[in-house]
């Protein structure tokens, strides 16, 4: 039998139906159609200044099934597993925010990024590679 589930806020899915296993990262934020279509812009702007400093990824299941979209951004796992704004300092996020701003290039992104996460821990005994 393969009937159509469909879940309130989220994207339906063929019981049974077998499924590659897909993860998203801040690369791929723009791929994620939920937050594209619920998130104000200003939410997805700074999604994507703090997912350049901290490490985000996510899979479908947690997307799917772990976050109730209703109650975003109180969700407790959406508040775990996306970036916020307040995981920075002000001073840092205003500094990686005016580089997205002006359309700075990834090299200096990156470099400003490592900057902030070596001030956030200054002992990160090689985790930030």
């Amino acid at each position: 039998m393969n009937s159509i589930v469909s879940f309130p806020n989220r994207i339906p899915t063929t019981e049974f139906e077998e499924r590659r296993f897909k993860v998203y990262t801040d690369k791929q934020l723009d791929k994620i159609d939920i937050i594209q279509d619920t998130l104000p812009e200003a939410t997805l702007f700074e999604m994507k200044v703090v997912a350049s400093v901290l490490p985000f990824r996510v899979n479908e299941y947690v997307i799917n099934e772990l976050i109730n979209w209703d109650k975003v951004p109180n969700d407790p796992i959406y508040q775990l597993v996306f970036p916020q704004k307040a995981m920075l300092k002000d001073e840092h996020y205003e500094r990686m925010a005016q580089l997205h701003r002006d359309g700075a290039d990834k090299k200096e992104i990156q470099a400003v990024a490592k900057e902030i996460r070596d001030d956030l821990n200054p002992h990160p005994a090689g985790r930030w590679k």
